[in-house]
């Protein structure tokens, strides 16, 4: 299990948020009223908030967009979480900050019990953040649960498969998430994480 550095998105997450958005070259109603162009993005490469009128985007050009919006996702995982995390876990994680647009302000208490390394409860509690313009949606229902699969260990492509094979048929189903698959790091990798983010808070200070 490889501990994350707390500076990247795993490689995995990457394609998980690609293989979810999927690539749209021309400006797009998300079905809830939020304009998006190329692999989810809201702002154009200029940083202006999309519109029905945004030029469309070369695959490169969103590929960009998403670098972009993945380093503010991972600044906010980095900000809301104080303890270690796998790998795994921070993929989840930096999805599902992604998605919401904040991780702090939009899943406070997410936010507490991963801190508190309550594994399998903050799994659980991906299931709420299904709403979109005040709204359930069946497609976040899906995303969620897969989500909750790969922060407890989940392939993160068997995940996406096993969430929209047709178990979640309604905003409401919620399957039994994968079993035995909570993270835990050794002791060294432990120590190790706490005194780098030790050295960080510090240098913080300093600049």
């Amino acid at each position: 299990m490889s501990v994350w550095d707390r500076q990247s998105a795993p490689a995995a997450t990457i394609a998980f948020i690609k293989a979810i958005e999927t690539f749209r070259a021309a400006p797009y109603d998300d079905g809830y009223g939020y304009w998006t162009i190329g692999y989810g993005s809201r702002r154009d490469a200029q940083g202006r908030e999309v519109t029905r009128a945004t030029p469309p985007v070369t695959v490169a050009e969103a590929e960009a967009m998403l670098a972009r919006d993945l380093a503010q996702a991972i600044e906010w995982v980095r900000q809301a979480i104080r303890v270690p995390l796998a790998d795994h876990q921070a993929g989840a994680l930096v999805s599902l900050a992604y998605n919401l647009g904040s991780l702090n302000a939009k899943a406070e208490s997410l936010v507490a019990l991963v801190n508190a390394e309550d594994w399998r409860q903050a799994a659980e509690r991906f299931q709420v953040y299904r709403m979109s313009a005040g709204k359930p949606s069946l497609g976040l229902r899906r995303r969620r649960w897969a989500e909750a699969a790969i922060f407890l260990g989940a392939d993160p492509v068997e995940a996406q498969r096993l969430a929209w094979d047709g178990r979640i048929r309604t905003v409401d189903d919620w399957p039994p998430l994968p079993e035995g698959a909570e993270p835990v790091l050794s002791e060294a990798d432990r120590l190790n994480e706490l005194q780098l983010a030790s050295l960080r808070r510090g240098e913080s200070r300093r600049g």
